[in-house]
């Protein structure tokens, strides 16, 4: 998870520079999780949709 963490905020950065600020605050990444629905749609429509 660090990686794929490290990876995105590296291209975070090239693309939104303004974000340093965030780094100083310590407000960019925490130790949280995402939880969501999709729905009635199907497993299958889902892995169709991120592919």
């Amino acid at each position: 998870m660090d990686l794929l963490k490290g990876l995105s905020f590296i291209k975070l950065l090239h693309e939104f520079n303004y974000i340093v600020g965030a780094l100083s605050q310590n407000i960019f990444w925490n130790r949280s999780y995402f939880a969501g629905t999709c729905g009635d749609a199907s497993l299958n429509l889902i892995k169709q949709y991120i592919q």
